[in-house]
């Protein structure tokens, strides 16, 4: 997968455009990752996956550059336009791409129509977003270690048929904040969930990231996603033209 280039730059608090850097190294220990896995499949070493790592890295910068204060954990939303598949795959790459600068991570698999964190990374559903949506324990038992150093994981979780009413409920970042000392970045992976469930996930996130596809996505769908984020008091999306 490709990003188109003039889609990496960050939004000052003003809303213009800023000039990307690289992302500073931090060297953090959370989990040790799963030795049994290893990372075979997640990141194939070609040409275009470097360049895709080069253009996240551009991409978080511009997106912290943009913000008028930078906090801890930084909480990130992707999601995507009728590009559920691309959608997930930028959170995991995006994922990959922090916890390969040395951040600590916590991808968050909220994509209940098609859930994938679990698949691509070899995780159990046991527990996950479901059990915490279900009941009102902490979430410190929900994150499992990935074959990525620095990378956890929430996955979906049990079957759980009524999780769109629950999503509408619930303010997941709220539901996520006794974690925050233990990562640097929390990443949600909305797939392709509805416009107001998106609104409603996004609830407390810093920026909000929007796959979008040439022909294939709906602009109307788009503008009702940034309307719901707009409700919702969160800023303007950065919007991803994937190829």
């Amino acid at each position: 997968m490709r990003l188109s280039t003039d889609t990496l730059s960050g939004r000052s608090g003003d809303g213009r455009h800023s000039e990307t850097g690289l992302l500073q190294t931090r060297q953090t220990d959370y989990q040790r990752p799963r030795q049994d896995l290893g990372e075979r499949g997640l990141a194939d070493g070609s040409a275009s996956d470097r360049e895709l790592t080069v253009q996240l890295r551009e991409l978080l910068t511009s997106l912290a550059q943009g913000q008028a204060v930078h906090r801890t954990p930084q909480r990130i939303v992707v999601t995507g336009v009728h590009t559920e598949t691309e959608a997930s795959f930028l959170a995991m790459k995006l994922a990959m791409t922090c916890a390969g600068s040395g951040y600590r991570v916590l991808l968050v698999d909220a994509n209940f129509d098609r859930p994938m964190v679990h698949r691509n990374f070899g995780l159990s559903t046991r527990l996950g977003l479901s059990t915490l949506l279900l009941s009102s324990d902490a979430p410190h038992a929900l994150p499992q270690a990935t074959p990525v150093p620095n990378l956890a994981a929430i996955t979906i979780g049990p079957d759980c048929p009524n999780w769109s009413s629950l999503l509408t409920r619930e303010q997941l970042f709220h539901r996520l904040q006794p974690l925050a000392g233990s990562f640097d970045y929390i990443l949600v992976d909305c797939g392709g969930l509805a416009p107001d469930l998106v609104g409603r996930v996004s609830a407390g996130a810093d920026n909000v990231l929007v796959a979008v596809k040439q022909h294939v996505s709906s602009m109307r769908e788009l503008a009702n996603i940034v309307e719901t984020l707009r409700g919702e008091g969160v800023r303007e999306p950065a919007i991803l033209m994937v190829e």
